[in-house]
């Protein structure tokens, strides 16, 4: 796969993991109590300064667009992407008494930056940087990222917390994308027939609007002013009524 570009950034500040949704009783007044899951909002300042720290990457280095060949499309990627991400925490104090000024372990002389092996877990450090890069518009959906290195380490002294993103966008071959872009465009087709028929209306079809006016008198077999009460308003009939009056 080809790269098509790649923005590195750093957020500082001590990162924090995704919580776990939560699940809490709720006991209406006069109702049956139902169970309410949420998700806890402990890292809420934490997404706000990765927002402002990803935004300021993409005024140095855009977002890629949706197709080089159609660049008046302004969707997300839609294609592979990789994510690398390192988290370097401060080193607890049980472990800085064993430190000298550089950070080495004063016993062995280690000069390289230790690896954290207590929480949080990797899977949600990594977890809040695509929620919150999927919510800015980076790509499509999370899903495509599918790959990528997670780290976490201890700083050393004079340095301070934070985490460093590097976001790799790939290009797919051109023949598996023409084939993926096909699958969702009939898979989208399908949810919107299998939603229009739990709410048991027919499959709309768009027209153009008119306004009507009192003056105007329905015309017989005309099934675009018949039903003109509440479905031709805005601008869309059923796909029956448009086949009887040739519009499809």
């Amino acid at each position: 796969m080809n790269v098509r570009s790649v923005i590195e950034f750093e957020v500082p500040g001590v990162p924090r993991p995704q919580p776990r949704a939560r699940t809490r009783v709720v006991q209406p007044r006069g109702g049956r109590a139902f169970a309410h899951i949420y998700n806890p909002d402990s890292n809420k300042e934490w997404k706000q300064a990765m927002r402002i720290a990803a935004r300021r990457a993409t005024r140095e280095t855009p977002l890629p667009l949706w197709d080089q060949f159609e660049p008046q499309r302004k969707q997300p990627w839609d294609q592979a992407v990789r994510v690398d991400i390192e988290a370097f925490f401060e080193p607890p104090a049980w472990l800085k008494k064993y430190m000298d000024r550089q950070g080495a372990l004063a016993f062995s002389g280690h000069d390289e930056s230790l690896p954290m092996l207590e929480k949080p877990d990797r899977d949600n450090l990594d977890k809040v940087v695509l929620d919150v890069l999927t919510q800015e518009g980076w790509w499509a959906d999370d899903s495509h990222v599918y790959v990528g290195k997670v780290g976490k380490w201890y700083v050393r002294p004079g340095y301070a917390p934070g985490v460093k993103i590097r976001v790799q966008f790939e290009e797919l071959h051109h023949e598996y994308l023409a084939i993926r872009r096909v699958h969702a465009g009939q898979l989208a087709k399908a949810k919107a027939r299998a939603k229009a028929k739990r709410e048991g209306t027919d499959e709309p079809v768009l027209i153009p609007k008119y306004k009507f006016r009192e003056s105007d008198e329905p015309l017989v077999g005309d099934p675009v002013k018949a039903n003109r009460g509440s479905r031709a308003r805005g601008g869309r009939i059923t796909s029956e009524a448009a086949r009887k009056a040739g519009l499809i």
